[in-house]
Order: C-alpha cells, then sequence, then structure tokens
C-alpha cells in the first residue's frame, strides 16, 4: 500500500484528512494515479499510523478517511543523532537518505574548516528544505513512522 506523509494534521480514527503538500499530491495524482476509494497509508511526525481510502482528489489536495489506525510500533533504544561534516557534490543527500533508512532520529550538517561547500545566508534554508524532503521519502520508502528533523547547517562550536 502507498504511504503518504502529512506534516501538520493530526490523526485521529474516522477522520476526514486532508493532504495538501504540492509533491505528496502530485506524487498521489500524477504519478501514482490514485483514485477515489483507493487505500493508503498515512503517517505523521509523532508516529502515527493509519489505513485510509482517498474520498477526494483535485490539483491542490488529496482528501482521505481514515478506516483505522494502525498499532503503535514498539518503542525502540536509544535516541540517535547523527553530525555529520557536510561533503562536497551531493553527497551529503546520500547521507541523508542512508541514515534515514537506518534509524537515526536528527541530523545536524556540520561546517567545518576543512568544509569544501560552503552554505550562507539564503542557501542554507533552501538546502535545510531540500535534505527534509529527502528524509521524508526515506522514511516513506523504509516503511518508518517517524522522520528525523534535520537541522540547519551550522559551525562545529555552534
Amino acid at each position: 500500500m502507498h504511504r503518504f506523509f502529512i506534516a501538520h494534521t493530526e490523526i485521529k480514527n474516522s477522520a476526514i484528512l486532508t493532504i495538501t503538500d504540492h509533491q505528496e499530491v502530485h506524487h498521489a495524482k500524477t504519478v501514482l494515479r490514485l483514485q477515489p476509494n483507493d487505500q493508503i497509508i498515512v503517517f505523521d511526525q509523532k508516529g502515527k499510523e493509519a489505513v485510509g481510502t482517498i474520498v477526494a482528489l483535485d490539483k491542490s489536495s488529496v482528501q482521505v478517511r481514515v478506516d483505522y489506525m494502525q498499532p503503535p510500533r514498539k518503542e525502540r533504544g536509544p535516541r540517535i543523532i547523527l553530525a555529520c561534516a557536510i561533503p562536497k557534490n551531493a553527497k551529503f543527500e546520500t547521507i541523508v537518505e542512508k541514515s534515514t533508512e537506518l534509524g537515526v532520529d536528527e541530523l545536524i550538517p556540520i561546517i567545518t574548516q576543512r568544509t569544501i561547500v560552503k552554505v550562507k545566508g539564503e542557501d542554507v534554508k533552501k538546502k535545510s528544505k531540500r535534505y527534509q524532503t529527502i528524509a521524508v521519502n526515506a522514511a516513506k520508502q523504509s516503511n518508518r513512522t517517524s522522520v528525523p528533523n534535520v537541522r540547519d547547517a551550522m559551525t562545529f562550536k555552534t
């Protein structure tokens, strides 16, 4: 069953949820060509997961009726935080993806003295948003119920 992430909505039994994220709506409508009455799984940042039925689709939203909540998954061991220096090229995106699949809870991009990629000003927010999108996609792919928090890039001293 296809999985979709809902960022700012609480998942409750028998509720009607609205997916408004542009990428999620595009994926459901255009890529997967889902139709009303198709079943999907929705999950949120808090680890809640539910099976739902699509009620309606349009260009900007997908409405889902929650059929039943999945039982909560067993709590795993300690919280894992990965602080990693930013490598050159797009290798940090791979680090975000693979560490999400492995179960990291939080990622902190570190700018060190020898970091080749210099991220400044407006680019910090853009990169952070891109990394968070990669983390969401990796969480969907690996069947995780939570998405790791990817912080803005910072220096080692910070």
